[in-house]
């Protein structure tokens, strides 16, 4: 799993799914207010971006 911050309070999770029948991509996302952090108001959206299905 990877954890990347971006200037401006942006953050994303990304990691990667490899099992035998599907390989998944999700990322997790979110922004922040720098002072919130401590408190962990984090406000954050998952999705699943790419999914591909081996038949």
């Amino acid at each position: 799993m990877k954890f990347h911050i971006r200037n401006g309070g942006v953050f994303y999770l990304c990691r990667r799914i490899v099992s035998r029948h599907s390989v998944e991509v999700q990322i997790l996302y979110g922004a922040f207010y720098e002072e919130k952090v401590l408190e962990c108001s984090t406000l954050y959206q998952a999705g699943i971006v790419y999914k591909k299905e081996n038949i």
